[in-house]
């Protein structure tokens, strides 16, 4: 159940404490209008459907009515407006009869008089509809104000001293949306078996999916763009594969479920392809199709989406979603990046002077290791040399496995590395990142990397097992909240929590300390490091409370803290204090209680639609605010 605080609830309780009666709504159905259309359509009108009133007061002769919009209309209301009664005899106590006569029409504002009422004395004016018809607006105007927004007031006998009917009744006119969403449905989730050399998934599989749609965002547009083309990207490591410009005709990597696909090229870093309408679309690869042997990398991928769309001649283009999350492969063991670290020079001239201090520490019990496991530990190095060639040294290369204590192995990667001729020639000092390989639980696994110049100065070296250890497990679960609606966040999160002890979210305490253990992990500066999808720029702005950084995963988490709505996720809401905030709404709640204010009007606000009376609105509030019984 969603549930969310809105400037609303307040007005609504204010409304409880006074006891008022039922004010006037706006009742009108808005028209649907996709942002993108305007775009590419942005000269000529629309016009609205029915503007109708509700009024909530009881109106007499005189009285007088007054409908702002935000914008001037191009067309005039109606000069008069009659509105037949009900039949006294049959319904003494329905409504009466109401006519209204247009006072002025001046610029955005419409003014109208009661000129007659007629119906017993016994019927009233409360509950009538007053029909004002449909209304035009340049296109322009609907631009700029996101929409039409109209207020509705009325004062009593023609005389602003005497005072207010009915205070303001608002709404919008048209609805403005962004016509295209994009989400993933299935996520690449492979992982790569580093007992097999990582030539393959775990299992021995060698297939891996993705899946994704673009969507008109619900539908029901009343005017939309026309949809030309949809660009995908996704971006990963594919320089595994052995030429990727082959790769789907080689059957590498296979595009289903595209509508006209055309201009697809695999490059080592991306999968680019056109479609031509809505629908699912399916990438699937195929590692055993690769044609050779390749170690298979881990990685994150993600999809940029960009769509051109048109209305006559007239078209545009834009990017729907930039970098939607798109899973991850990862490995079964610890894998550690050491950005830097320098060498001697070997072969002819070497060089001396730089040593290496490389360890591993392996905190496993030792009795949990099966005696004469060559595999267990094993150690394996991906050196990433000055020119961006990356060579493997194998565990047959190195020769070391990392046992539960602390195991030094600089001088198998040196020694490695010479063998290869890796650090021949060339300048005195040679410099690699290395990536450490450890085949056993991430969690069991820390390195530690430095090197010592001249026997004295060491220079330590940071690397991400830290962060590799603190991160496990929650890029699928980040995967997963990027790729899900508000209304369906809970319940991302609610799996998430497993993690952390709390099996479900419905115990509001243990819920939002796992959320904050969450947070607090995305949000410390030693734990992003590792996240691929950051930039330097994304790290160093990174906030505690209020980071957009983290994308579509940070704010479904903040919007779950609020929805869950401890004291300390009220405050400063609405600019209130959180005793305020809960002062005022809990007391609507009890006069809702007892039956003195209707809370249907705010039902979807706080239970996401599942409740239809004020009884069961006031149940939410209760359950939100903590009010007392």
């Amino acid at each position: 159940m969603t549930k969310t605080f809105k400037k609303s609830l307040l007005a609504l309780a204010v409304a409880g404490f006074a006891g008022q009666a039922m004010a006037a709504t706006v009742d009108n159905t808005a028209v649907v209008v996709s942002t993108e259309y305007l775009q590419v359509a942005p000269t000529g009108t629309l016009t609205s459907n029915d503007l109708n009133v509700v009024l909530g007061a009881e109106y007499t002769l005189n009285d007088v009515i007054t409908i702002t919009f935000a914008a001037a209309p191009t067309n005039q209301l109606p000069a008069n407006i009659t509105v037949t009664g009900q039949d006294p005899v049959l319904f003494p106590n329905g409504l009466k009869g109401i006519t209204l006569g247009k006072l002025n029409q001046t610029g955005n504002v419409v003014t109208y008089r009661v000129t007659d009422i007629a119906g017993a004395p016994s019927q009233k004016t409360t509950g009538q509809t007053i029909p004002f018809s449909t209304v035009t607006f340049e296109r322009s105007a609907v631009t700029a104000n996101s929409g039409m927004p109209v207020t509705f007031t009325a004062q009593l006998n023609n005389n602003a001293n005497a005072g207010s009917l009915e205070g303001a009744a608002q709404d919008n006119l048209f609805n403005l949306k962004s016509q295209f969403t994009v989400a993933a449905t299935t996520l690449f989730d492979q992982i790569i078996d580093v007992e097999a050399d990582r030539l393959v998934f775990v299992n021995a599989e060698t297939d891996d999916t993705g899946v994704f749609a673009l969507t008109d965002n619900g539908g029901g547009f009343d005017f939309d763009a026309d949809l030309d083309l949809v660009k995908y990207t996704v971006t990963g490591n594919f320089g595994w594969i052995v030429n990727p410009a082959n790769a789907i005709a080689n059957g590498v990597i296979d595009i289903t479920g595209c509508s006209g696909l055309a201009n697809a090229v695999v490059t080592a870093s991306a999968i680019t392809f056109n479609c031509d309408d809505y629908g699912s679309v399916t990438v699937d690869i195929d590692t055993a199709a690769n044609g050779g042997a390749s170690v298979l990398p881990t990685q994150r991928f993600t999809l940029a989406t960009e769509v051109t769309y048109s209305d006559g001649p007239a078209t545009a283009s834009k990017v729907v979603a930039a970098a939607t999350g798109l899973g991850s492969w990862g490995i079964n063991a610890s894998q550690t990046f050491i950005p830097y670290m320098p060498f001697n020079r070997t072969g002819a001239n070497a060089t001396s002077g730089i040593s290496q201090i490389i360890t591993v520490t392996n905190t496993a019990d030792v009795q949990s290791v099966a005696n004469n496991d060559t595999d267990y530990a094993a150690v394996t190095v991906d050196v990433l040399l000055e020119n961006g060639t990356v060579v493997t040294l194998t565990k047959d290369d190195l020769m070391v496995q990392a046992l539960p204590g602390v195991t030094r192995i600089a001088g198998q990667i040196r020694n490695a590395m010479a063998a290869k001729g890796l650090t021949d020639g060339g300048a005195a000092t040679r410099y690699a990142g290395l990536t450490v390989l450890v085949n056993a639980s991430a969690s069991d696994i820390q390195v530690y990397s430095a090197y010592n110049v001249g026997g004295n100065d060491r220079g330590w070296v940071q690397n991400d097992s830290v962060v590799t250890k603190q991160v496990a497990g929650l890029q699928t679960q980040i995967d997963e909240l990027n790729n899900v609606s508000a209304g369906n966040v809970e319940a991302a999160v609610a799996a998430a929590l497993n993690t952390y002890g709390a099996s479900t979210a419905t115990n509001v305490t243990d819920a939002q300390v796992a959320i904050e253990a969450i947070l607090a992990t995305l949000a410390t500066q030693a734990s992003v490091d590792g996240l691929e999808n950051l930039s330097v720029a994304d790290i160093q702005g990174l906030n505690l409370a209020t980071s957009a950084n983290v994308s579509d995963t940070q704010a479904a988490l903040e919007l779950v803290l609020a929805t869950l709505a401890t004291q300390a996720s009220v405050d400063g809401l609405n600019n209130l204090s959180a005793a305020e905030v809960q002062t005022a709404v809990c007391a609507a709640v009890a006069g809702a209680t007892n039956g003195t204010v209707d809370l249907s009007s705010v039902v979807g606000d706080v239970t996401g639609g599942e409740a239809t009376a004020s009884g069961n609105a006031a149940a939410a509030l209760s359950f939100i605010l903590n009010c007392n019984p």
